[in-house]
């Protein structure tokens, strides 16, 4: 085996990770709070939106711990055992997401799992958009960095030692090195309201974003967090709530994905990543 690096470069959600929408929006929730920390709003007590910028922070920590089925099932095991068999091999990740948002997400999701990931993070900065509008990835766009992060010369070929992990075709480029994976959209549920200060109508910002929540149906409206009859119709909302997810992620509870790959790259001694070896572990998995 040549010790050129081998690069994988593995998109996030839907292939690293399940749905993460409502972490999405505890990290909006808490960007809110931080704003308002940062001017100091008369209206709101200080420390109170300190605290719940905190409680913010810890619940985000524990929906990505190694107890969490967001991160999906084995990836850790498989970057591990990538590890072993390649000496020197890089884990990158290219997402469309929001720059900052990703970045936070990455981070914590390194801490809670002992995994790192290679730098720099590829995101949404580093996409292109089609004529339709569409976001796009180009291999091409971020080569100069990724030579660079693995220390290879600007001539240097990656063609035979990159494999490309991503749950859509969004690719325009590399497309021979690119494992098209079944999408992982376990849905980690998380009741919002443990996120908002009580006195949240104060700030303008968070209330719009709560009043969008609730039409969204991500959130029951609560109008008196004391009224009992309140709380009763709040509870029977999270039952139905809770029940209708448990059953949607029924389907991801036996998620083998990585470590099928894992197993396939060990087993038929992968040393070249190009056509025809992406296409076989595309049909074996």
């Amino acid at each position: 085996m040549n010790n050129n690096p081998y690069i994988f470069l593995l998109d996030l959600d839907g292939t690293i990770i399940g749905d993460c929408s409502y972490q999405c929006d505890i990290y909006n929730i808490q960007e809110i709070i931080k704003k308002n920390i940062t001017i100091k709003n008369n209206n709101v007590h200080l420390g109170n939106l300190v605290k719940y910028k905190t409680t913010c922070d810890k619940m985000l920590e524990k929906c990505y711990d190694l107890q969490s089925k967001l991160l999906r099932p084995h990836f850790a095991t498989f970057m591990s055992e990538m590890k072993k068999k390649f000496a020197n091999c890089y884990f990158f990740i290219y997402t469309a997401s929001e720059k900052t948002w990703a970045n936070k997400e990455i981070l914590i999701i390194e801490k809670q799992n002992n995994i790192k990931f290679n730098r720099p993070i590829f995101t949404r900065d580093n996409c292109l958009k089609d004529a339709s509008g569409n976001i796009r990835k180009s291999v091409t766009k971020i080569l100069p960095q990724l030579l660079k992060a693995t220390k290879m010369p600007k001539t240097h070929t990656i063609a035979n030692n990159i494999i490309i992990v991503d749950n859509n075709p969004t690719f325009v480029d590399y497309t021979d090195n690119l494992l098209i994976c079944p999408t992982y959209d376990y849905l980690k549920f998380h009741n919002l309201w443990d996120n908002i200060p009580q006195e949240y109508a104060k700030i303008s910002e968070l209330k719009h974003y709560v009043s969008r929540l609730i039409s969204n149906k991500k959130m029951y409206i609560r109008n008196n967090p004391s009224n009992t009859i309140v709380l009763e119709k709040l509870h029977r909302w999270l039952y139905r709530k809770y029940k209708k997810i448990n059953n949607y992620n029924t389907k991801f509870a036996n998620d083998a994905f990585w470590l099928n790959l894992s197993t396939l790259i060990k087993h038929h001694n992968i040393t070249v990543f190009n056509k025809k070896s992406v296409s076989m572990l595309s049909k074996s998995i």
